[in-house]
């Protein structure tokens, strides 16, 4: 949610990895946001570069904004390191560890751009104290529906190209057929 919120505050029609990084600081709580507090950047600071990297949208934002092919990456590495670290529930720590298993998205390369290495947020993303696992499972339930609605859009838009097919071939069909019935 707070991921799709920094999209609209952007302008973007689209919620990508640097949209989720910076999501997952903005709670000044979580373990994401102590472990780039702990290497001297703020909210703002993150936000700040992604601004600059991405820039400003048109503005339109439709009510559902879709994930891009890297955040859903994101999300599914994030949900391995929360298995890989025995968790049940995807928190801020998970997200992060997710973020960085990629160094092509747009969250990287901000991090990168800030002078921050991925090995440098692994480590202390591993010292700081898990979240409440509470909050971090009503995240994680979050998360997954939005992954589950996203699946479910992209889907519908291939119905309804297939559709729109359909309903072409039927026209230039009734078209021959009403030329064929003429006298």
């Amino acid at each position: 949610m707070l991921a799709a919120e920094e999209s609209r505050h952007m302008g973007h029609n689209y919620v990508g990895t640097e949209q989720i990084l910076v999501a997952v600081v903005r709670e000044e709580a979580s373990v994401a946001s102590k472990v780039l507090q702990s290497l001297g950047f703020s909210f703002r600071d993150l936000r700040s570069e992604v601004e600059k990297m991405t820039g400003y949208g048109a503005g339109y934002v439709a009510v559902e904004i879709p994930h891009t092919p890297l955040a859903k990456q994101a999300i599914s590495a994030a949900k391995a390191a929360a298995r890989q670290l025995g968790h049940n529930y995807i928190d801020t720590k998970h997200l992060l560890l997710g973020l960085i298993d990629n160094s092509e998205n747009t969250a990287c390369k901000v991090l990168t751009n800030l002078g921050i290495d991925s090995s440098q947020i692994r480590d202390l993303a591993m010292q700081i104290p898990d979240e409440d696992p509470a909050l971090a499972i009503e995240r994680s339930k979050t998360i997954d529906f939005l992954e589950f609605r996203s699946n479910i859009d992209a889907r519908m838009k291939k119905v309804e190209e297939i559709l729109a097919i359909l309903q072409r071939k039927l026209g230039i069909i009734h078209d021959d057929l009403s030329a064929d019935n003429s006298p």
